[in-house]
């Protein structure tokens, strides 16, 4: 089954929500076409920032990896390194780009179930709730 996470961005105050503010709704299905859920998306209230695909990959923590998500691991000199997921089309994969000022950016070759346990990755945030982690 297909999972996908659709960001949502708030054009006016909904509820707890702000103008701006941002919803994130986990599914298996999601229709981008006439905006189906959970519920139907009303379009005049919400803008439809993403349509994420779930990776198959999840930490230790449980927390399911979707492309724009934010993982964490600490290097042999103890230094952390953060990586934000993305799903490359060209080659249709995942893979994660170092987000770390003293690093390339660069793509890492073996983002997977293994690599993601063997180095013991954390999930610390996503793109779109904390804009702030993206360096």
């Amino acid at each position: 089954m297909l999972k996908v996470r659709i960001v949502l961005k708030a054009k006016k105050d909904w509820g707890s929500i702000q103008t701006d503010g941002i919803l994130i709704i986990h599914n298996e299905v999601f229709n981008l076409d006439n905006g189906i859920a959970f519920y139907p998306i009303d379009k005049k209230q919400w803008d439809i920032v993403a349509c994420d695909v779930f990776s198959g990959v999840i930490t230790k923590n449980n927390n399911e990896l979707y492309a724009g998500d934010i993982i964490r691991s600490y290097d042999s000199a103890g230094e952390r390194i953060e990586h934000i997921i993305k799903y490359d089309s060209k080659e249709a994969r995942f893979a994660c780009n170092i987000n770390h000022p003293n690093h390339y950016f660069r793509t890492e070759s073996g983002f997977n179930q293994s690599w993601v346990t063997e180095f013991e990755k954390e999930y610390i945030g996503n793109i779109y709730e904390n804009p702030e982690l993206v360096k």
